[in-house]
């Protein structure tokens, strides 16, 4: 009864944060949502607004805003916007606009900036800045098209991030919103990273044709919603990340669909994990205490592999037709599996070298080769009222095991019924 309250509050706590994170953005940014307006662009050089501290500088909040292409007082009614410029980083180690040590509120809406080289530097970069918003606009041919560092209450909104080496790259940066982004194209790094973050929601993005569509290393609280990530090496990889969600989202197309390293107190839900080659669908390394749930993951080269990953919980899943195993543990124990279904596999359920402790109830697998494998070193797993649909050549190795540790470990017994030139097997 506690388990199912808890597993309660922790969806509606997953709904309110889903919900609420429609509303960080303000009537601007949600006219402009998926809208790339045409321009006459303004051609400047690169510059740096600088507010505070010491450093090169070629202008103040208040010096800029006497610019023809900036307007505005700084403040959250009236913010200062940079508009319709168009910045060459002309193939120099420089950035197109580089803003530092700011706390005005401040929009760049509607620019192009291009031709900035070194991954220190950027198409546009913030850092030591609060209260900074990039729309509808474009970078490409950067080394980095946005690097955002040290710097808090951002939101990145319909912008075209394409053709970079980086697309965007976040740093020990909170409060940031990264929303209805194009991030592709951007051939040696991520469409989206985040290290070290706190407090994100990074939703409705395209992420396809990079290393990584999206990357998350040693960040907490962060929000994956609803994002399209297609033809990259790794889909998502999430690395070091604790009490994050990764909900509704499309990974398609590549070596590994979701990356997963290090990692507790998460959950995937609802994702669509499907033709990811040669490291399969969701590959999870010593992760604990993750839930995954309600995902379909097909034609993927394994479904789900756990290496080392104890105390996760999988439920309802759909996998179905992937090349080799549906769900695969190596050294890995005391994770439950429940009400999932497993279909067409060479191997539904495959348990090697001390996978042990595991729990495995109520989950249908159909038309695999063989529904369980378990090597001699697995001990102690329970099976419960599990169903196993197989043709008359299909065969359980092992199932003599499975026998033994269904008898004594929750006093069931295994049915054997022959219906149609099929076995329904029940353990």
């Amino acid at each position: 009864m506690l388990n199912k309250r808890k597993k309660f509050l922790f969806i509606i706590y997953i709904f309110v944060i889903f919900i609420s994170s429609k509303y960080f953005i303000d009537n601007d940014e949600k006219v402009v949502l998926n809208k790339l307006e045409t321009s006459n662009y303004v051609e400047l050089n690169p510059f740096i607004i600088r507010d505070g501290g010491i450093g090169p500088k070629d202008y103040t909040w208040s010096e800029a805003a006497m610019q023809p292409w900036c307007s505005g007082g700084g403040t959250k009614n009236n913010p200062y916007i940079i508009s319709n410029i168009k910045i060459n980083g002309q193939t120099q180690e420089r950035c197109c606009i580089y803003i530092v040590s700011s706390t005005v509120f401040f929009k760049i809406k509607d620019c192009v900036f291009y031709n900035s080289r070194h991954v220190a530097y950027a198409g546009i970069k913030l850092s030591h800045v609060s209260n900074g918003k990039i729309i509808n606009t474009k970078c490409f041919d950067n080394t980095v098209g946005i690097r955002i560092e040290d710097s808090d209450n951002i939101n990145i909104i319909n912008n075209h991030i394409f053709d970079n080496e980086y697309g965007i790259l976040m740093f020990s940066t909170t409060q940031v919103n990264i929303l209805s982004n194009n991030a592709s194209n951007n051939h040696y790094g991520s469409g989206i990273s985040v290290s070290s973050g706190d407090s994100y929601n990074i939703s409705n993005n395209i992420a396809n044709n990079n290393h990584y569509g999206l990357f998350l290393g040693g960040s907490n609280n962060i929000l994956v919603s609803k994002n399209n990530v297609k033809n990259n090496y790794y889909g998502i990889g999430i690395y070091d990340t604790f009490n994050s969600f990764f909900i509704t989202n499309t990974i398609l197309n590549s070596y590994t669909g979701i990356d997963f390293m290090n990692s507790q107190n998460n959950l995937i839900t609802s994702c669509e994990i499907d033709f990811n080659s040669y490291g399969g669908g969701l590959y999870m390394y010593e992760s604990f205490n993750n839930n995954i749930t309600f995902n379909k993951l097909s034609f993927n080269n394994i479904g789900i592999h756990l290496t080392r990953c104890d105390l996760n919980r999988f439920e309802h899943n759909t996998i179905i037709s992937n090349y080799s195993q549906g769900i695969t543990l190596f050294q890995s124990s005391k994770n439950i599996f429940f009400q999932n279904f497993l279909y067409e596999h060479s191997i539904g359920i495959y348990l090697y070298t001390q996978s042990n402790n595991n729990t495995f109830h109520a989950n249908y697998l159909a038309n695999n080769g063989e529904c369980i494998r378990l090597d001699s070193t697995c001990l102690n797993n329970i099976f419960t009222d599990n169903r196993c649909v197989v043709s008359i050549k299909s065969k359980i190795s092992g199932f003599n095991q499975i026998i033994l540790l269904t008898l004594f470990g929750s006093c069931s017994i295994v049915i054997v019924v022959i219906k149609r030139r099929l076995k329904i097997i029940r353990f």
